[in-house]
């Protein structure tokens, strides 16, 4: 296939042809933040990434498991410390969104 190729072959079947229905449109990449990590957190977060991308997400990256690590850990307290109600918004952030 041509490297400026925008059609995909899977399976036998050209992507986009006629009776093929193409996969939905990506999700728009989420805002980031920098956050500081320690430093042993992010080796081995970097190493469970690269251990789950031998297991079934080859295309896992530290991003998308940092958000799935602090999004199951912000749902547990969420359940355990306020009843599964979500958090109080910070006045800060209520501001910026004005």
């Amino acid at each position: 296939m041509h490297p400026k190729s925008t059609t995909r072959h899977f399976a036998g079947t050209l992507r986009g042809a006629p009776g093929v229905q193409s996969a939905p449109p990506p999700l728009a990449t989420p805002h980031r933040r920098p956050l500081k990590v320690a430093d042993p957190l992010a080796d081995e977060l970097r190493d469970a990434v690269l251990f789950l991308r031998g297991k079934g997400r080859p295309e896992l990256t530290q991003n998308q498991l940092l958000d799935e690590i602090i999004g199951d850990g912000l749902a547990r307290i969420r359940e355990k410390d306020n009843g599964g109600n979500l958090f109080p918004v910070h006045s800060k952030r209520t501001a910026a969104q004005k």
